[in-house]
């Protein structure tokens, strides 16, 4: 399953990628390039992308996890605001609701379902 994306989040974050040291935005950037990019009408109001608040549940544990996907300047981890650099973000940006994801974890991979997306 390929991840969509609109053009506006893909030229943000693309801007945001190029201007990153030393390669630090590769991951994000090999992610967003394999989307599928769409105008911002086509996207799905449960589709993961910037500034989505995503709940997800680990399959093997059943935890639950709740976070907002936000630009790095906004990224705080007491009020559960995730950098979209952050490998959980990657993972899951282009995703919908009731979609599974695997993310590698520094303990290994793991399968998430997404349980929920608001886009305000």
């Amino acid at each position: 399953m390929k991840p969509i994306i609109s053009k506006t989040d893909f030229n943000t974050l693309h801007e945001l990628i190029v201007k990153q040291p030393n390669g630090s935005g590769k991951n994000l950037g090999e992610g967003i390039t394999k989307a599928h990019i769409v105008e911002e009408k086509e996207i799905d109001k449960q589709t993961v992308r910037l500034n989505s608040f995503v709940e997800v549940t680990e399959v093997s544990s059943k935890k639950s996890m709740k976070m907002q996907i936000v630009m790095p300047d906004f990224a705080d981890i007491k009020q559960r605001r995730i950098s979209v650099f952050a490998p959980i973000s990657v993972a899951l940006l282009g995703f919908k609701e009731s979609d599974m994801i695997s993310w590698v974890k520094p303990e290994g991979e793991a399968n998430f379902k997404i349980i929920k997306v608001i886009n305000e």
